[in-house]
């Protein structure tokens, strides 16, 4: 007996797939959680899908449904800000002043590096030199026609130069950092 032709529709694959991705991202999540991974389903989900992603897997899901995960994640993040979060910043006033003066520096060096150097288009250099946010970020990228996945790849690896710096330097080691971010312009070192 033949399929439907509901069933052979290119909207029903879509679909088909969108739930596929949702329930990768849930098993994912699911299984670091399990082993008490950091951020386990949010990481868990991330690499099940981006695994699935390269093996050629059409992973995805519909954008109505991606810019309203982000608002979730945001207003968890953001309910993490208590009145004592807020009293704690205001003793930091020179640290906050030379982060204020410092990142829109940093920013203009990195867009003029990846437009000048590296060939990019002036809206992908600019949303891959924000520093942080990165899912709001990917959104306001994605919604102005920049390059999304320039914006992930040096945002990601700028993340994980960050975090490889801190990490040395809180071991008092003094090795130069790994030779594949040697290229990065986010990374500090």
């Amino acid at each position: 007996m033949p399929l439907p032709a509901a069933l052979k529709s290119p909207g029903f694959k879509r679909h088909a797939w969108y739930l596929a991705t949702l329930a990768l991202a849930f098993g994912g999540g699911g299984l670091f959680a399990w082993l008490a991974m950091p951020a386990g389903w949010l990481s868990g989900a991330l690499v099940a899908t981006a695994l699935a992603a390269l093996l050629g897997a059409p992973v995805g899901v519909e954008k109505n449904t991606r810019l309203g995960v982000y608002m979730i994640l945001g207003t968890s993040m953001g309910s993490a800000i208590t009145p004592e979060t807020l009293r704690g910043i205001t003793t930091w006033p020179v640290t906050m002043g030379v982060l204020a003066a410092s990142v829109p520096v940093m920013m203009a060096a990195v867009i003029v590096y990846l437009e000048k150097v590296a060939g990019w288009d002036r809206r992908s250099a600019f949303f891959a030199a924000a520093p942080g946010a990165l899912s709001t970020v990917l959104v306001m990228a994605e919604s102005s026609g920049a390059d999304t996945r320039r914006v992930c790849s040096v945002s990601r690896c700028g993340c994980s130069c960050w975090w490889r710096c801190c990490r040395r330097r809180s071991a008092g080691s003094a090795t130069s950092r790994p030779a594949r971010c040697r290229s990065t312009p986010s990374c500090p070192t």
